[in-house]
């Protein structure tokens, strides 16, 4: 570890070098420092965060994607917290804006992770922080795969502290990159990172479950004349999740929700049998998810 951090650390200049047309970030990386080891491939996660749970149902949990991802080609996938929601109609499903790709070169991508790892707190963060002050909380989990460290760090009511304890400055540097990467549309608007689009994702993970006589609004017919609600296989034991299939972008389409790039929640459906009344949730898999 301490050679990790004096990696991130070591030779810093009061000029540190550029690279042409990179805007440097809040952490400039630090002149003659020796680059920070990574995967490089399309599907290798390097860094990530997510945040989820707290008072919310387990249908909309389902459906939640991480904020941030990156690749280590240097491809991003994100969601910022400050896009608008999509209009909704009364009793139409609730939908979600489309997830956003940009680009890092190396020197922003090795920006980024030194910012992780040491602004962050990352390279010294234990695996879990509780809070037993707060409740019906979400949880913050930040993924790191680099610097020879493969690590997950997940964060209980990140930046509700009340009062200073043994954690709480290492839980303000987490609280601080985690506002970074929740807000990444502003790293590409000042150049840290280039637009690359809207993901278009060529799999969703389907869940399914019964309203148990719930009245629906709306419903729609099975879209799937290929296969029936048994499909939709539950977690497997002593895991939390609802019964879930994987579909291809195509079957995803037939659910008739549009726009459907960023997922949907509270879809109505009726099984094949024309009467049972079920819950639907769509939500885009990343590249590097298989379910």
């Amino acid at each position: 570890m301490a050679a990790l951090l004096a990696a991130c650390g070591a030779g810093a200049s009061p000029s540190p070098a550029r690279t042409p047309g990179a805007t440097p970030g809040p952490t400039a990386t630090p002149e003659g420092s020796p680059p920070i080891d990574h995967p490089t491939g399309e599907r290798d996660v390097i860094l990530r965060f997510d945040e989820g749970g707290g008072f919310v149902p387990p249908s909309f949990l389902a459906v939640q994607v991480p904020y941030f991802t990156l690749y280590g080609d240097g491809t991003v996938i994100y969601r910022s917290a400050t896009e608008p929601p999509l209009e909704q109609k009364e009793g139409d499903p609730l939908r979600f804006p489309p997830l956003r790709m940009a680009k890092m070169i190396d020197a922003q991508v090795q920006e980024l992770l030194r910012a992780a790892l040491v602004d962050g707190g990352l390279a010294l963060a234990r695996a879990r922080y509780d809070n037993a002050m707060v409740a019906d909380a979400p949880t913050a989990t930040f993924t790191i795969r680099a610097g020879g460290l493969a690590k997950t760090v997940s964060v209980y009511a990140l930046g509700m502290e009340a009062e200073p304890g043994l954690d709480s400055t290492i839980r303000r540097q987490m609280a601080a990159f985690a506002e970074r990467l929740r807000t990444f549309d502003k790293e590409v608007a000042t150049g840290r990172a280039s637009d690359a689009g809207l993901y278009a994702p060529d799999r969703f993970r389907g869940t399914l479950f019964e309203t148990g006589g719930r009245p629906v609004q709306n419903p729609r017919r099975w879209p799937w004349p290929a296969f029936g609600p048994d499909a939709f296989v539950e977690p497997p034991s002593g895991q939390f999740g609802l019964p879930s299939k994987v579909l291809s972008g195509l079957e995803a389409g037939l659910v008739g929700v549009d726009p459907i790039a960023g997922g949907a929640s509270g879809i109505a459906v009726l099984g094949p049998d024309g009467r049972t009344a079920y819950e639907l949730g769509l939500r885009p898999l990343l590249p590097d998810e298989t379910r």
